[in-house]
């Protein structure tokens, strides 16, 4: 509410549209609803809804009453999965929550035996293709989403000087701040970096359609290894993403080189 910020964003015409979605998202996530999520000129309805900060149940269910074309977000930051198409983001989020909950393995378990699934939303793109939008279907989950874990990843404007600096997967940038913030922040790597007992069958069984992790670093790795393209390749992020190749996938590769033919083709 900083006059200077509120000129910023309500001239006209309004000439950063990203700084007024920042703030509407901000306002969501304190608990009040901003006028002017249905402007014609631009797009301002935020993409991400629910990251740092959640806002109630209650104003959430406002929200999608008041502007219905926010009812994805909304699905996605409370699990509000009622009248949605089963979307496999929302699931992702649904099975990624911190603690648990018995209310997120219900949405996906809902989503995820659904005999066809759709990619409503698109964290690249910052976008919603509803039922006009033309949703892609059948869609498979592929552990692309970018769920509330990854976004704990915080810069500093004095963090790193060279314009060249990334943040791993910002090309995902679904709060439009390329990941800064006041303090320097990591996600706990180890707890979201190692495969669980679960996870790490799918070392040696079949891949499923949809995969069940979004810890896919070691299942690339290995396959690379093995020189098996068609795991390799499966649980790869969105092609749209300019990933780095790490240097272990790097050594993977080289192996699987000189040991299979046709993976070296």
């Amino acid at each position: 509410m900083d006059p200077d910020i509120i000129d910023l964003c309500t001239y006209k015409p309004v000439r950063f549209p990203k700084f007024v979605r920042a703030r509407n998202a901000w306002f969501i996530m304190s608990n009040f609803i901003p006028d002017g999520l249905d402007e014609l000129e631009y797009d301002a309805r935020p993409y991400c809804i629910w990251h740092p900060d959640i806002a109630s149940e209650d104003k959430y269910h406002q929200l999608a009453h008041r502007y219905p074309s926010m009812r994805y977000q909304v699905g996605r930051a409370c699990s509000v999965a009622a009248s949605l198409l089963p979307d496999i983001s929302i699931a992702e989020e649904s099975r990624e929550r911190d603690l648990n909950t018995e209310g997120g393995n219900q949405i996906y378990n809902l989503i995820m035996f659904s005999p066809l699934k759709y990619a409503v939303m698109d964290g690249f793109e910052r976008s919603v293709h509803d039922d006009i939008g033309k949703p892609q279907a059948p869609a498979f989950s592929k552990g692309d989403t970018q769920v509330r874990w990854k976004l704990e990843f915080r810069i500093t404007l004095d963090f790193d000087d060279s314009e060249e600096y990334r943040p791993f997967e910002i090309d995902i940038d679904i709060e439009e701040d390329q990941g800064l913030g006041l303090e320097l922040e990591e996600p706990d790597r180890y707890r979201y970096g190692y495969l669980t007992p679960e996870e790490a069958t799918l070392l040696w069984e079949p891949l499923p359609l949809d995969i069940p992790t979004l810890k896919k670093d070691f299942l690339r790795q290995m396959a690379a290894y093995e020189g098996n393209v068609d795991r390799y390749v499966r649980p790869g992020p969105d092609p749209r993403i300019q990933s780095v190749m790490h240097d272990i996938e790097h050594l993977c590769i080289v192996r699987g080189i000189y040991h299979h033919i046709m993976f070296a083709r």
